[in-house]
């Protein structure tokens, strides 16, 4: 990829030195520097042009690169002989182990994605069951209030129709009563000896 930059740590993995020595080239020049915000970066293209020209002893196909912890040259750096085969396999090592890396961090990128999907899940589904037995309980509450309501209506059904009852009692009683006073009214116009008659004497 063209223009592709890399961190100095990445860097020192490709060219199998230390960041320490990565750092160094960047002063030297050997190395430049990018800038991208606060973080230096290194283009791709360099490293590998650095990584080639390391190489050195091509007919016994010998490379040379640091040795780590040992004591600096007068040219600054250890040289320790390397067959091509071994580090190309490091370097191809080293590539499958950053693809490796880079796959790990996504699966765990995923992952976390999922379980903080999972947990909002779980918090809507808590939040969906406090409001079910909350309507489950305003529906127990309508019930009883609507059997009480039931047992309200029945109970002045039952004094309604006692009412009627005695409406009806007391109406017959008054045209009863009625009755007799019309009869009275009606004796008291007779004369006694109508009376008299009317009594079978």
């Amino acid at each position: 990829m063209q223009d592709e930059k890399v961190t100095i740590q990445v860097a020192a993995k490709a060219l199998n030195v230390t960041p320490k020595t990565v750092h160094q080239w960047l002063r030297t020049g050997t190395l430049t520097r990018v800038k991208d915000g606060n973080r230096t970066y290194i283009l791709m293209d360099e490293v590998r042009a650095l990584r080639q020209a390391r190489v050195t002893n091509p007919k016994s196909e010998v490379i040379t690169f640091e040795a780590k912890n040992e004591q600096v040259t007068n040219q600054g750096y250890d040289m320790v002989p390397i067959k091509r085969e071994h580090y190309e396999g490091l370097l191809t090592r080293l590539g499958q182990l950053e693809a490796n890396q880079q796959l790990l961090l996504e699966y765990r990128a995923g992952i976390e994605y999922r379980d903080k999907a999972l947990e909002q899940a779980k918090g809507n589904i808590s939040a969906q069951a406090q409001e079910l037995d909350q309507a489950k309980a305003t529906i127990s509450k309508a019930r009883s209030e609507l059997q009480r309501l039931m047992e309200i209506k029945q109970d002045a059904e039952q004094k309604a129709k006692m009412v009627l009852n005695q409406q009806a009692a007391l109406q017959q009683r008054e045209k009863e009563l009625a009755e007799i006073r019309s009869e009275n009214e009606r004796l008291k116009r007779l004369k006694w000896w109508e009376l008299l008659f009317r009594r079978g004497i």
